[in-house]
């Protein structure tokens, strides 16, 4: 029987006094794409740091393919691909030199001719050349973007990706994440393009899933409406 590409039971993560997650429970298929919305604080970025490995829970456990994180973390991060607020690259190197480092970290084959792919799908290829610390924010998301990608990750976790982005960027961006089979674990506060990729859809408030449905039961409007009930309830 195939696992679940991820499995959480009684995840929770506190922060000195304050719980961001709270015993939470989480099954997800693999290939499946959730998207997750909540108010500020609710606990989505902790949940996506948490999901990566970057952080551990303060208790409950974490499967990733049927493997503990505790004892299988640094093998199941080589395939989770994760896009946080931080871009994580190095400033004074060209976004070039950035991608061919994190190529190399994960051993991507053929790493030139993959970047340079990624790059054209992206409609960045004309800024590899430029020293990061000189590209917008939107640039600099977008090249984040491409270096999650890089090791075409089988889960793929992305907090908050299209903020900071034009509207055909965004529109590529749901064409990047939605092939391949991938899992896919999205934060957004923009419910048009979460749910323009999304089949599960997933509130959180202080900590806690207060709604999971399939996104064929919702449009836009009422999820709008049934969103502003339940975080404001």
């Amino acid at each position: 029987m195939e696992h679940p590409a991820i499995e959480a039971r009684g995840l929770s993560r506190s922060y000195g006094r304050v719980k961001a997650i709270s015993n939470l429970g989480l099954t997800i298929a693999p290939g499946e794409k959730v998207v997750l919305i909540g108010p500020n604080g609710s606990g989505k970025t902790t949940l996506i740091k948490l999901l990566s490995t970057l952080i551990r829970p303060t208790s409950g456990t974490l499967k990733l393919f049927g493997k503990d994180t505790a004892s299988h973390g640094a093998q199941l991060r080589r395939r989770v691909g994760v896009l946080l607020h931080e871009p994580l690259l190095y400033n004074r190197l060209t976004a070039l030199e950035n991608l061919q480092f994190y190529s190399k970290m994960f051993n991507v084959p053929n790493e030139d001719r993959r970047i340079w792919e990624l790059a054209e799908e992206m409609e960045i290829g004309d800024l590899l050349k430029t020293r990061v610390d000189s590209l917008s924010h939107g640039q600099r998301k977008r090249v984040s973007i491409l270096r999650a990608l890089l090791h075409d990750p089988p889960i793929l976790l992305l907090d908050e990706p299209d903020a900071g982005l034009d509207q055909t960027a965004v529109q590529g961006l749901v064409k990047l994440v939605s092939r391949n089979g991938r899992t896919v674990v999205m934060s957004t506060h923009n419910l048009e393009s979460g749910l323009s990729m999304a089949q599960r859809v997933i509130v959180l408030k202080k900590g806690k899933v207060i709604m999971d449905v399939d996104r064929e039961v919702l449009d836009g409007a009422n999820l709008d409406l049934g969103y502003e009930a339940l975080v404001t309830g």
